[in-house]
């Protein structure tokens, strides 16, 4: 009998937008149904407010200063991925978060490892080439930076996306599941969705869920820029629109994820 492990992580969702913790809106219709059949946590702290420290925790259950820091996952410590791929599980890992990638050691004890960034654009790969290999204080730095925000805030673009959606990591993982399927062995799946973390903009379906009139792209990524570098002057209105752009990403993500588990 096969005893398979499936650890869904979302990136940037609170649990009070979450509808088994309490939130009005049906955000979650498939985890709150899960939640209803199985065991729900409601005393539970993330070890930081970010990706780096709070990974290794989540993936090596150590503390994040542990084994010389969060910047990367050192050599001595033992990733989930390691002993149950030892123990004879099929192990794949599937996300598109530049801070869980092979360069930060996150690679270690996978039969497969996806983390987006064979797909991503030539744009998007300069962008992590800038953000990976430049000094924060460089001048070449701060320039990309200011002209990437710069168009951002007239344009509305975003410059060389690096995340893959939920769709379409969802597609990865189901067709990674079913290539083995027929095999004994037991799988261990990790796969992390980055929806939920800005800038807002889910399909015009789930906004609809939320508001009556969908927000379009570059609406969606001029209001990110807008709370990230003034957010005092946001309006009740714009905070409204994000609130409910934020919420249409967690039923975009929690649809796909439902689809994957069933």
């Amino acid at each position: 009998m096969n005893n398979n492990i499936l650890l869904v992580t979302v990136d940037s969702l609170r649990a009070d937008h979450v509808g088994c913790y309490g939130y009005e809106r049906e955000t979650t219709p498939y985890i709150d149904t899960l939640a209803s059949k199985g065991h729900i946590f409601e005393n539970t702290f993330a070890h930081a407010c970010s990706t780096r420290p709070s990974f290794p925790s989540i993936l090596t259950s150590t503390y994040a200063r542990m084994y010389g820091g969060f910047e990367k996952i050192q050599s001595d410590r033992t990733l989930v991925s390691k002993p149950l791929s030892a123990a004879g599980y099929q192990t794949a890992g599937f996300h598109s978060n530049p801070y869980l990638s092979a360069d930060f050691g996150y690679d270690k004890g996978w039969n497969q490892f996806f983390e987006g960034s064979e797909t991503e654009s030539l744009l998007a790969q300069l962008r992590g080439y800038a953000r990976d290999k430049l000094d924060d204080d460089s001048l070449v730095y701060k320039a990309l930076k200011k002209l990437y925000d710069g168009t951002e805030r007239q344009t509305g673009i975003e410059v060389g996306s690096i995340y893959v959606t939920a769709d379409d990591l969802t597609d990865q993982a189901i067709a990674w599941s079913n290539e083995i399927a027929d095999r004994d062995d037991s799988r261990f799946l990790w796969i992390h969705y980055m929806d939920v973390h800005h800038p807002y903009a889910p399909p015009e379906s789930y906004q609809q869920a939320f508001r009556d009139e969908p927000v379009s792209d570059r609406r969606a990524i001029q209001l990110r820029r807008k709370m990230l570098e003034e957010p005092d002057d946001i309006t009740d209105a714009e905070l409204q629109t994000l609130i409910d752009l934020y919420d249409g990403e967690i039923k975009y993500f929690d649809h796909h994820a439902g689809r994957f588990i069933e």
